[in-house]
């Protein structure tokens, strides 16, 4: 019976094996990891996109047709009004039957940043007379050009077009 252990050549091939797996085995726990930092960026901002549409729509959906500023679009940027009871009569109506109006509500990116939080293109706010309100963050960045049409440019993160007597609004936002 011979009590001999490991030759230094053996323990050498088994190190270099075990180094190898080990290494592959960190290698896709890493590929792993990347993948799904990648797939929570996703997530969070198709989140900020769809938490722009539920804050947006109810207030667009109100909306009259005729202060839109359809002129401007398509473009990165929409102005209307929403009936609102001003006269306290708990009527959207006036005693002189006039529809009574609230003042002017802009969603558009925060270029000149309104909130004063020092976040400008990549922002949408909802601007009114009294407060502004962040709808969402992370917007693509990119201007959109002066001669665009009815098609959303590239790169843009907020781009509204009149359509069939409606609007198409479209929303991009991109992580990091």
């Amino acid at each position: 019976m011979s009590n001999r252990g490991f030759t230094l050549l053996e323990m050498m091939v088994a190190v270099a094996i075990f180094t190898m797996v080990m290494g592959t085995i960190f290698a896709i726990s890493l590929g792993f990891a990347n993948a799904a930092e990648v797939q929570e960026i996703k997530i969070t901002t198709t989140d900020e996109a769809r938490r722009a549409f539920l804050a947006m729509t109810p207030v667009l959906r109100q909306a009259i047709r005729q202060p839109i500023n359809w002129d401007d679009l398509p473009g990165d940027s929409i102005t209307f009004r929403v009936p609102v009871d001003i006269s306290g009569n708990g009527w959207v109506i006036d005693p002189n039957g006039q529809v009574e109006m609230s003042d002017p509500i802009t969603v558009q990116r925060d270029v000149n940043d309104a909130n004063d939080d020092g976040i400008t293109m990549s922002q949408l706010v909802l601007v009114t007379s009294d407060e502004v309100r962040v709808l969402a963050n992370d917007l693509q960045e990119d201007a959109a050009p002066n001669d665009a049409d009815d098609e959303i440019p590239e790169g843009v993160g907020f781009w509204v077009v009149p359509r069939n007597g409606g609007l198409d609004v479209t929303i991009r936002a991109e992580g990091t």
